[in-house]
């Protein structure tokens, strides 16, 4: 997974995040977010030249730009009387120049205006390809509005249970989420069921997030428990064999309804990571794991294992902590109840103050 908190690292601070809360982003830049994890694939983005100019790297791209970005270079002629020539042509100098496993089609505005057929357009054109011919469905808008905003933080407000939050909002997520839901209805194909296994969305888990998901995958090795897939981070086949799994966790919903609709395949959503942060977070995590796949035992097991190795230098931490006053500058309100839980239950941080 590439390192997408690393200007937080950096710089101490992180653009995406502001954007993301109090601007509309581009959904083109959540295309490419989620098709830069995928191996040895290809994107064609039919569009003017400006959009093919602009993404190549944008705010989510910062660490990596998109170099390779094909661009369909749309003309006033084009718009008027059709592209399909000219977009016929880049798809196989793409197809001869970078041989990829997965050509990826973007719409932008313009298309979308327009109407154009890339669906039916990728469809009759397979048959010359080598390269899987994926195109994107556009959303329309993908960003989360308001609507959906006040109904995750009403929901939230109004739980009474101790179970973990997941809000009944369903959106499409800034363009990440048209990528999946294009990987689940193009490319994932039915497959045997493996028991004990695991489908791990691979996108958003925080900073350090390949540490994240390779500590997950040792912790349920030594439960009995397969990695299937990293999604999207994987090559075609094994997209292909994603529907294998018999569990999937997700930090994104819609997409993984829409598996479970077509294939399925249940999935745990991890909506809030706060959620389930701490040693008791954490626990409930692979407990909650351990139910869905039936095997508890083998869980706890290791859980209590692992809480034997850590907990001396755990109390230790909380202890040093404990000796200093602190300032907790908060992203909002809505963000505070989960803050606090997160900062004095979990790491017993004395906070004095909130700014």
């Amino acid at each position: 997974m590439n390192q997408y908190y690393q200007d937080n690292m950096l710089f101490g601070m992180n653009p995406s995040s502001y954007l993301h809360r109090y601007a509309v982003n581009g959904k083109v830049s959540g295309n490419l977010a989620c098709i830069s994890e995928i191996k040895n694939a290809a994107v064609v983005l039919y569009s003017p030249r400006g959009c093919g100019f602009h993404y190549r790297c944008h705010v989510r791209s910062g660490q990596s730009p998109v170099y390779d970005l094909e661009c369909a270079d749309l003309r006033n002629n084009d718009v008027i009387f059709g592209g399909e020539k000219k977009l016929t042509a880049l798809l196989q100098k793409v197809e001869r120049e970078q041989q990829p496993e997965i050509i990826f089609l973007l719409p932008s505005v313009v298309s979308d205006i327009i109407n154009d057929d890339l669906a039916g357009l990728a469809c009759s054109l397979q048959p010359q390809f080598k390269a899987k011919l994926v195109p994107i469905t556009s959303q329309v808008f993908s960003h989360m509005d308001k609507s959906n905003g006040r109904k995750v933080l009403r929901e939230k407000a109004c739980q009474k249970q101790k179970q973990k939050f997941s809000s009944s909002a369903v959106y499409p997520g800034c363009g990440y989420v048209e990528v999946m839901d294009a990987l689940v209805e193009q490319v994932m194909e039915p497959q045997s069921v493996e028991p004990l296994s695991v489908n791990i969305e691979a996108f958003v888990w925080g900073y350090n997030g390949e540490d994240k998901l390779q500590g997950m995958s040792d912790m349920l090795q030594k439960m009995g428990i397969t990695v299937n897939a990293y999604l999207p981070a994987a090559d075609l086949q094994t997209i292909k064999r994603a529907p294998r799994a018999a569990l999937n966790i997700v930090r994104r919903k819609k997409w993984a309804l829409a598996m479970e609709q077509r294939f399925g395949t249940p999935f745990l959503h991890v909506a809030d990571m706060q959620e389930w942060h701490g040693i008791e977070g954490i626990s409930d995590l692979y407990r909650q794991i351990g139910k869905m796949l039936g095997c508890e035992d083998a869980v706890e097991h290791v859980l209590q294992e692992e809480y034997e190795r850590v907990a001396a230098r755990y109390q230790e931490l909380r202890a040093e902590f404990a000796k200093y006053k602190f300032c907790l500058i908060a992203h909002g309100i809505a963000y505070l109840p989960d803050a606090l839980r997160v900062y004095q239950q979990d790491y017993g941080l004395p906070i004095e103050k909130i700014c």
